[in-house]
């Protein structure tokens, strides 16, 4: 029977706060990484662009594998060690390139991907427990989880001043940093998990060969959809705000870099409202998780049909800023049915005694399949016109397709899942 209490598990605010600082001290560092190695050590422009492209591949990839092994470790010795230890070596990591040195900066970033696959590893795993097998709030739960790191990300580089005594910056990082994990270490009794072994049905419990699998197709599809839908109208949208979207009010000129902070905006007022849809939905027998990626596409097919609709009145002058609110309105809906939503089917369906693992496994395919398109992605965009009619046209058509797509093989592998997705 499915779960309808409103409240969320205590344990789930401890872990939000603990990604929040982890987000936030990796933002900082990375704001002012480059400008560290340009200024201070006096490199080139492109050759810090190297060390940087380098670390972020390294932290996607490298990271996503050191995960797969603190899955594992957690599995064997315990998630909330593997959490703490990992959170003190992006700690460590940052306090090492407050060094200043190149050696420093180097090592610090190896630490930096190496604990930050394992933390997302071991934190996402913990919040999985919080919840029994088919509850309610888990797509909720992890929509707030995702809102904390949205919230991390975006103050973290809030705090930077003015001066460039960079490795300040990155000391602040690494206190940020400790100031979490000492916040975890302190909390975590609140953080219990739902179900013991005893209480699973051996399926769930132990290992799930063909759920395993349903989750791990549907996990590569979504994402490969959606790294393509996702991603591109951003870049299509940029060059349009800027040529093609009414941007005076009075006297004054509103730069079209200040529209991209709309969707995030969204993404964090919608956080707010949707976990309570999910519970009220519900109550009422109507929770499907599996079917809000559907939804995910729906949403984003409803942002490109209204970019469409600008790009053709754009050919008449430049339109109301209105299309680009609505537009990025549905957008950040259609992204809190992806991220948190998957989230929350990996560890509905992760077997108790593996949730590590079958965590780490499912985060490595999902930063390999986003890395891979995301290069084709960057051959894609230098190919078409952007911000055109046919340049939307495109993508609603590709939005379609995704979903209908991921209706199918929802469908299809649901006999896989547990009950409620």
């Amino acid at each position: 029977m499915e779960q309808t209490e409103y409240r969320q598990p205590a344990g789930l605010w401890v872990i939000a706060a603990a990604q929040a600082c982890e987000r936030g001290a990796y933002y900082m560092m990375r704001a002012v990484l480059v400008l560290h190695l340009v200024y201070a050590l006096k490199m080139q422009n492109h050759e810090a662009a190297k060390i940087y492209g380098f670390f972020t591949a390294a932290n996607m990839m490298g990271g996503s594998a050191a995960g797969v092994l603190g899955g594992f470790l957690g599995d064997l010795v315990g998630h909330k060690p593997m959490a703490l230890i990992s959170g003190i070596l992006i700690a460590a990591g940052l306090f090492i390139m407050g060094g200043g040195s190149m050696g420093a900066v180097m090592c610090g970033l190896g630490l930096l991907a190496a604990g930050g696959g394992i933390f997302r590893v071991a934190t996402h795993t913990l919040a999985g427990l919080l919840y029994p097998k088919n509850d309610a709030r888990r797509d909720g739960g992890f929509t707030y989880l995702y809102l904390a790191v949205n919230l991390g990300a975006f103050a973290g580089p809030f705090l930077i001043g003015r001066g460039d005594n960079f490795v300040m910056y990155f000391r602040m990082a690494g206190f940020i940093m400790l100031a979490g994990i000492i916040l975890f270490a302190v909390l975590s009794r609140f953080i219990k998990p739902a179900d013991t072994e005893d209480s699973l049905p051996a399926q769930t419990a132990g290992f799930n060969g063909a759920g395993f699998a349903a989750v791990a197709a549907l996990t590569f599809a979504v994402i490969l959809l959606s790294t393509f839908i996702a991603e591109a109208p951003a870049d299509f949208m940029n060059v349009f705000v800027r040529e093609s979207t009414e941007r005076i009010i009075g006297r004054l000129e509103i730069p079209a870099s200040w529209f991209q902070i709309i969707n995030p905006l969204f993404t964090m007022l919608l956080a707010f409202i949707m976990p309570w849809i999910y519970i009220m939905r519900a109550a009422k027998g109507k929770n499907n998780t599996a079917g809000r990626l559907v939804w995910s596409f729906i949403l984003s097919a409803a942002g490109c049909a209204v970019m469409l609709v600008a790009a053709a009145a754009a050919g008449a002058g430049k339109v109301t800023p209105l299309f680009i609110i609505t537009a990025y309105a549905a957008f950040a809906a259609a992204e809190l049915f992806i991220m948190p939503v998957l989230f929350s089917l990996i560890t509905n369906n992760a077997p108790q005694k593996h949730a590590g693992m079958f965590v780490g496994t499912a985060l490595l395919i999902w930063r390999l399949v986003a890395t891979g398109l995301g290069r084709l992605l960057t051959i894609y965009s230098e190919r078409i016109t952007q911000g055109t009619p046919a340049a939307f046209g495109l993508l609603l058509a590709a939005a379609l397709c995704s979903a209908a797509v991921t209706y199918g093989l929802v469908k299809l592998l649901k006999p896989y899942l547990n009950p409620r997705n």
